[in-house]
C-alpha cells in the first residue's frame, strides 16, 4: 500500500505541485474562513449577485422535491429551476440529499471556488504539458523543463478574467473551458475517447452553469468537426456524436428546469450592452498598476473584461517577435484550418455583440430585432462580452506554445516566466485585495424581533411588490438572509431571469384586493410596506384585516389570526404601535399653498392618478392631466398654489438647473435648484437637489418637497400614483 502511494506522488509531482500552487492563490485571495461550511456571514456581507445565490440555495434545501428539479419561495410566486439560481446543481443536488445530517443551514461557495482554482491550474498544466511532449529530443533534453509548464500554469490561475469574474460564483468554472480545450488539443487519445470526454464535459457543464454551456459546446463542436475533417470519424460518426452530445444536453437541461420559465414570461432585451470591445485583451479597466485604462462605449461593457495581464502581455510581444524574425520558429506554424480557431473567431463575433465597438466608438450596428427567434436567443445571452473567454484561452495558449518552443535555453524561459508571473501578480493587486467581511451581518430588527416575528408567518410580503428598497438601498437582503433560511416564500428577489409573467398576474390580483379594502393570499402572512406605501393598507387595517406596528424605522402590519405574533410584538420595548392616515396629492398640495413644491417622478406615476386629482391640477395651470404619459417623465415647480414650471418627456431623461435668485414669472428662486426625472423607459430616477444637497426618496411616483421663501425644506414625501393617489400621514 505504502509503495502504491509513494509511486502515485512520485509519478503525480508535477500535478500536486500544481494544485499546490492554486491553492494558495485561492487563499491568497480569500482566506481560509470561506472553507467553513457553516460560514455565510463572509457571502452575506457581499450582497449582489452572492446574495442572491445564498438566498437560492437556502430556498432550495427547502423546497419539495420536483421534476424538473426546482426552487419555490424566492421571488414568490416565482418558480426556480434550480438550474438558474446560481447553486451549482451539480453540487446542490447530491448535497440536497444529506441536507439532513447538518444540525444547521451550511454553504458550498467556499469549496467551490477553491475547486475553480485547482481545476484551472491542473488543467492548464495539461494543456501546456501536451507542447512539451510534442517537442524536439533538441530542446526537451534536461529535467528542469518541466518546470515550464508549471509555471505557465500559474499564468491561467492567475489569469484577469478569472479574478474578475468572482461575483458570479457558478461562472468561476473556467476550468471547463480549458478541459474542452484539452480535450480538443489532446491527440494521445483515441478520437472515440476524446469525443466521450467531450460529451460528458458538455453535460457536466450543462449542471453548472448556461453561458458556460454554450462555449464548451462550441468547444466540443469543434472537435468532433475537426476529427470529420481529418477523417478520423465519418460523417456519420460525425452526425450520432452532435445528436448524443444535443439529446443530453437538453435532458440535463430539462432535468435542472432550465426550461420552466417560458421565453415570453422573460424579458427579452439588453443584448448589445454587456458586450466586449475590440480593446479588451489590453484594457485593464482600473485593476493595472501600469497599464491606464482604455475608454469603453457603454458602461456595462465590463461584462467582456479580457484583459491578459502584464505578463501575458510581454510574453505574446516575445511570441510574436519570434514569429515575425525566426524562420525556425514560423516554419512549425504554418497556416493550417483549424476548427476551434475558426469556432473561436465565431463565438468573439458574438461576445462583440451587435454593436461592434473601439475604445468609446460604436464602428459598427448590426441589426437584430428583440422578438425574432434571433433576437430571443441573443438575449437569452445578453451577457455577450462573457463569450470572449473562450478566444482568451485560445490566445494564452497559443502564446505559450510558441514561447516553449523558442530556441534559448530553457533555464532563460524559467526565468523570464517567473519575472512576468511576478510582475503580473504585482499588477494585479486591486484584483487580489478581497477583503472579506466576516461579521454578523446587519439585521432589519432588533435581536429579539428578528428570532420572533417569523413565528407564524407563512410568507412575507414586501411592498410595493418586488421592490429590493424597503428603508434604504437593497435593504430586502435583510429580510431575505432570514427567510430563506427559515424557507419562508418573499415576494422579492435578485433574480438573472424573473418570471415577469407569474409577478404580474400575482400582484394584479393583490393590487386589486387591496383597492375593495380585501387581501389576496396574504391572510397569514406579514406585510412590511415602505413607509411611504402605508397609506394602501389604509382600508385593511381599518377594517381589522391587518394591525400596523413599527419598528427600527419598518411598517410591520400584521393579520389577526396570527395573534402569538401580534401578543409578542405589543409587548416589545422595540415596537410601537403605527397610528396614521391618509392623505391625496391634492390635499398635499393645498397644504403648501404658502410654499414651493418641487416635483419630480421617478419610473411611472400617471397610472392610478385620479379624475379628481387631474381637475385640481388643471385648476392650479399644470398640464399633467393631458400630457404626462404611462411610464413618462416629469418635473414641475407650483409657486403658492400656481403651477410656474413644468417639463414633459416619453423614453428620455428631463433635468433642469435652477440658479439662485433665477426669475420664472415673478418668482425669484431662493437657492439653487437641480430637478431631474426618468421615466421607465429613461432609466428610473429622479432627484431633486437644493443647494447641491438631495432631498427626494427616490421612490416610484411623484417625489415632492416643498420649500419655504428662504428655501428651507419643509416636508418631502412621495405619492405613489402608479398604484394610488394617496399617502399615509402618520400621528
Amino acid at each position: 500500500m505504502q509503495f502504491k502511494l509513494f509511486h502515485f506522488f512520485r509519478r503525480n509531482t508535477n500535478p500536486l505541485i500544481v494544485a499546490i500552487l492554486s491553492f494558495a492563490v485561492f487563499i491568497l485571495r480569500f482566506g481560509i474562513k470561506p472553507l467553513n461550511i457553516f460560514e455565510t456571514n463572509w457571502i452575506k456581507n457581499l450582497g449582489s449577485d452572492f446574495g442572491n445565490e445564498i438566498n437560492l440555495w437556502y430556498y432550495f434545501l427547502h423546497s419539495p422535491w420536483t421534476f424538473p428539479i426546482t426552487s419555490v419561495g424566492y421571488d414568490y410566486p416565482t418558480v426556480i429551476g434550480v438550474g438558474m439560481t446560481g447553486s451549482i446543481p451539480i453540487l446542490s443536488i447530491p448535497l440536497k440529499l444529506v441536507y439532513n445530517i447538518f444540525p444547521i443551514n451550511f454553504q458550498h461557495l467556499g469549496w467551490w471556488f477553491a475547486l475553480c482554482y485547482v481545476l484551472q491550474g491542473l488543467y492548464a498544466y495539461k494543456i501546456l504539458n501536451l507542447w512539451v511532449d510534442k517537442l524536439p529530443k533538441d530542446i526537451v533534453k534536461n529535467n528542469n523543463f518541466d518546470i515550464i509548464p508549471i509555471v505557465g500554469a500559474l499564468f491561467f490561475v492567475v489569469a484577469p478574467t478569472l479574478l474578475f469574474r468572482w461575483g458570479h460564483i457558478d461562472m468561476n468554472a473556467h476550468f471547463l473551458i480549458l478541459i474542452g480545450l484539452y480535450y480538443y488539443f489532446n491527440t494521445n487519445k483515441s478520437p472515440r475517447k476524446n469525443l466521450i470526454a467531450l460529451i460528458v464535459l458538455c453535460l457536466i457543464t450543462a449542471a453548472v452553469q448556461q453561458y458556460l454551456l454554450l462555449m464548451v459546446l462550441g468547444i466540443a463542436f469543434a472537435g468532433g468537426l475537426q476529427n470529420l475533417i481529418s477523417r478520423k470519424i465519418n460523417f456519420g460518426g460525425f452526425t450520432a456524436f452532435l445528436a448524443i452530445l444535443l439529446i443530453g444536453v437538453f435532458f440535463v437541461l430539462d432535468s435542472v428546469g432550465d426550461f420552466i420559465l417560458p421565453v415570453t414570461a422573460q424579458q427579452n432585451d439588453g443584448f448589445g450592452k454587456y458586450s466586449a470591445n475590440l480593446n479588451t485583451f489590453w484594457n485593464p479597466l482600473n485593476s493595472s498598476k501600469f497599464i491606464k485604462t482604455q475608454p469603453l462605449a457603454f458602461s456595462d461593457q465590463y461584462e467582456g473584461f479580457g484583459y491578459l495581464g502584464i505578463g501575458v502581455l510581454l510574453l505574446a510581444g516575445i511570441s510574436v517577435a519570434s514569429l515575425i524574425f525566426m524562420k525556425s520558429v514560423r516554419k512549425r506554424y504554418a497556416f493550417k484550418f483549424s476548427s476551434i480557431v475558426f469556432v473561436s473567431l465565431l463565438i468573439f463575433i458574438f461576445a462583440l455583440s451587435k454593436n461592434i465597438t473601439f475604445n468609446s466608438k460604436v464602428l459598427l450596428e448590426i441589426p437584430v430585432k428583440d422578438y425574432t427567434a434571433l433576437g430571443i436567443f441573443c438575449n437569452s445571452f445578453r451577457g455577450s462580452g462573457r463569450f470572449i473567454w473562450v478566444p482568451y484561452y485560445l490566445i494564452m495558449i497559443g502564446i505559450f506554445e510558441v514561447f516553449v518552443n523558442l530556441p534559448i535555453k530553457n533555464y532563460l524561459k524559467i526565468i523570464l516566466l517567473l519575472f512576468f508571473l511576478a510582475l503580473q501578480m504585482f499588477e494585479l493587486q486591486s484584483l487580489f485585495a478581497l477583503n472579506l467581511n466576516h461579521n454578523a451581518v446587519e439585521t432589519a430588527f432588533p435581536s429579539e424581533v428578528e428570532k420572533h416575528i417569523y413565528d407564524e408567518a407563512e410568507k412575507l410580503i414586501t411592498y410595493p411588490l418586488y421592490c429590493w428598497n424597503v428603508k434604504t438601498s437593497g435593504d430586502f437582503y435583510k429580510f431575505a438572509y432570514h427567510t430563506s433560511e427559515l424557507g419562508l416564500p418573499i415576494t422579492t428577489g435578485y433574480l438573472a431571469r424573473p418570471d415577469y409573467k407569474a409577478r404580474g398576474d400575482w400582484a394584479k390580483k393583490f393590487n386589486a384586493a387591496l383597492d375593495s379594502g380585501a387581501l389576496f393570499d396574504a391572510h397569514n402572512a406579514i406585510v412590511i410596506p415602505q413607509m411611504s406605501e402605508v397609506g394602501r393598507f389604509d382600508k385593511v387595517c381599518k377594517s381589522g384585516l391587518l394591525k400596523s406596528f413599527v419598528c427600527n424605522g419598518y411598517a410591520i402590519l400584521v393579520p389577526p389570526n396570527l395573534k402569538n405574533t401580534i401578543s409578542f410584538l405589543e409587548h416589545n420595548k422595540d415596537v410601537q404601535p403605527l397610528k396614521f392616515h391618509t392623505e391625496f396629492f391634492s390635499d398635499f398640495l393645498k397644504r403648501h399653498t404658502n410654499n414651493t413644491v418641487l416635483l419630480a417622478v421617478s419610473d411611472e406615476a400617471a397610472n392610478k392618478l385620479s379624475d379628481s386629482e387631474k381637475k385640481y391640477l388643471t385648476s392650479i395651470g399644470s398640464h399633467i392631466a393631458d400630457s404626462l404619459r404611462f411610464q413618462g417623465s416629469y418635473i414641475g415647480i407650483i409657486h403658492k398654489g400656481k403651477t410656474i414650471f413644468e417639463q414633459f418627456a416619453n423614453g428620455k431623461i428631463i433635468e433642469h438647473n435652477f440658479l439662485k435668485n433665477e426669475k420664472i414669472g415673478a418668482f425669484s428662486l431662493p437657492e439653487n435648484i437641480y430637478l431631474m426625472s426618468k421615466g421607465t423607459f429613461a432609466g428610473i430616477d429622479c432627484a431633486i437637489k437644493i443647494a447641491g444637497i438631495e432631498y427626494t426618496h427616490r421612490n416610484q411616483g411623484f417625489n415632492c418637497v416643498a420649500i419655504d421663501a428662504q428655501g428651507n425644506v419643509v416636508e418631502k414625501c412621495v405619492f405613489n400614483t402608479y398604484l394610488s393617489s394617496e399617502r399615509a400621514v402618520f400621528e
